[in-house]
């Protein structure tokens, strides 16, 4: 009877700290549905990923001694989105980052949580 007790308390525990668990990201709007959702975690966590990856060494800044993603304005990450930047047509080609990669980049920065840092 106590294992029974003792299995049922750590289920229960293993849950409320499950639902508990803070997102890195604030949902769009338009995710008001548990598909939007899903749907759109991936695509946060694929952003997330291509920017460790292509961005992140140029655009991330050491505060404190940690590195820390900087926060984009919407106007930046629009101007990213459609490649405004020379340096980055030059650097970073359709070749190598396509067109919906990048969207999910934006996504990523666009709705994480925000660190304070510009």
């Amino acid at each position: 009877m106590k294992i029974v007790l003792f299995v049922v308390v750590l289920l229960l525990v293993g849950k409320a700290s499950t639902a508990q668990k803070k997102l890195p990201y604030d949902f769009p709007d338009e995710a008001n549905t548990d598909s939007a959702k899903k749907a759109f975690d991936k695509q946060f966590h694929n952003g997330q990923a291509i920017y460790k990856i292509t961005c992140a060494k140029c655009h991330n800044k050491l505060v404190d001694g940690k590195e820390t993603i900087p926060d984009f304005s919407l106007p930046q990450l629009m101007d990213y989105e459609i490649r405004i930047f020379p340096e980055h047509s030059e650097k970073i080609p359709e070749t190598r980052i396509t067109e919906k990669e990048l969207a999910n980049v934006v996504s990523f920065l666009r709705f994480r949580k925000k660190s304070g840092v510009k």
